[in-house]
């Protein structure tokens, strides 16, 4: 152990040794990550062989082997995470060191209560992505320890078992049991949370959403360069519309701290570039959880399934543009009760709006002088009058001068 402890001092990250190259280290600073050799000399096989022995006699003796096999040895001690590869799997023995150098807590990151009462009430199914070397283990590390300060059971399923957690967290192994063994575990012991440290393969993907599905609050991990393909991650893998009900939230860790938090809401309605109602289909819609504005929508387009940013001139703030289609609906009443008949408008955008003409008692005190040439028409037609009058106007003329589409309900 001594021989390792040599390379590490208050800001290494990880060591890396391997046969017939120098010994480098990445050692943290702040807001920033720098890779430098700690050797003068390259590793010799007689050097590298007497650092694998001694690791190994240590371990075996006080320790545990989190994976051992043929070519490939991962160890856990204490704050210290050791990878061992040899030939043929690698062409030249390596030795990956790796160490937290900080431990930070769930205020460091300036989380207000907004995003504390989600975590604690509402937020169920958390995906937690991370940019590579962005501190995801600190966070998770942050995110448990906030967890058990409220009183909740915990359990963690790693690989290995590198968190630094509180006692009363129960740490489990994916590599000593089955995927079924370790569902029907975290079944009969009931944990209020399942910290899974990280997804990986086909495989895991299905087990998060059957423990999901099974009601046990789950926070799990998984490798992304941008959020929204962390939830990309899980379109090919699972129905596409059980996504939402497996993922309500995402953080995404970037440089250190949270980046982006997305929300996903499961609705029916036409995709943001198919304004026609007959295009109405089923669409998951993230949004960006501080703001409420919608980022994406994903959908099936024919066969495809479709990952589609919303631009910037659409992704307003929901609560805006409600206020926007309120005020663009009454002038469009007034529009219509200068020009037509009295209207009931509704306004779902600004490029549609669906407009209901009032009962013909109402219309008929601002239509009076029309009465006499239209009453034939009433006598025959009865209550299809709307529709004589819906043809009667033109009705492309009203949608080039509001420059909307009008939906005429009759």
């Amino acid at each position: 152990m001594k021989t390792i402890e040599k390379y590490f001092n208050e800001n290494t990250m990880s060591v890396h040794i391997k046969t017939w190259a120098k010994i480098f280290a990445k050692k943290w600073m702040p807001w920033n990550v720098e890779f430098t050799a700690i050797s003068k000399t390259d590793t010799t096989e007689t050097e590298a062989d007497r650092i694998v022995d001694e690791i190994i006699t240590y371990w075996e003796n006080f320790w545990y082997f989190d994976q051992k096999k043929d070519w490939v040895v991962v160890l856990q001690i204490d704050h210290y995470r050791i990878t061992i590869t040899t030939f043929p799997l690698s062409e030249a023995t390596e030795i990956t060191i790796v160490k937290p150098v900080k431990r930070l807590w769930v205020d460091d990151y300036w989380i207000d209560e907004k995003l504390k009462e989600r975590f604690l009430e509402s937020a169920e199914w958390i995906l937690v992505a991370w940019a590579p070397w962005s501190w995801k283990s600190t966070f998770i590390q942050a995110l448990v320890d906030f967890y058990d300060k409220n009183w909740k059971i915990i359990k963690t399923l790693e690989s290995p078992r590198d968190l630094q957690v509180p006692h009363n967290v129960t740490q489990y192994s994916m590599k000593h049991a089955e995927h079924d063994t370790i569902r029907d575990i975290l079944l009969l012991s009931r944990p209020d949370y399942v910290f899974f440290d990280e997804i990986r393969n086909h495989k895991d993907f299905w087990f998060y959403s059957d423990l999901r599905l099974s009601w046990i609050w789950m926070v799990w991990i998984v490798h992304a360069t941008k959020p929204i393909d962390a939830i990309q991650r899980f379109v090919w893998k699972l129905d596409l519309w059980m996504i939402p009900s497996v993922i309500d939230t995402v953080v995404f860790i970037q440089n250190w701290w949270i980046e982006k938090i997305l929300t996903l809401k499961y609705e029916m309605k036409a995709p943001i570039w198919m304004e026609e109602r007959d295009l109405v289909r089923p669409v998951i819609s993230i949004s960006d959880f501080e703001t409420w504005r919608e980022e994406y929508e994903i959908y099936t387009f024919w066969e495809e399934t479709v990952v589609m940013p919303i631009p910037e001139e659409y992704a307003q703030n929901k609560e805006e543009q409600e206020k926007i289609n309120k005020i663009f609906a009454k002038e469009c009443e007034e529009y219509f009760k200068e020009n037509w008949f009295l209207t009931e408008v509704v306004a779902k955008s600004t490029k549609k709006i669906q407009v209901k003409i009032l009962e013909w008692e109402k219309n008929f005190k601002l239509w009076k002088k029309f009465w006499k040439k239209w009453k034939k028409w009433w006598k025959i037609f009865g209550d299809k009058w709307a529709f004589i009058w819906k043809k009667w106007v033109n009705i492309q003329r009203f949608e080039e001068v509001l420059r909307t589409g009008i939906d005429v309900i009759e």
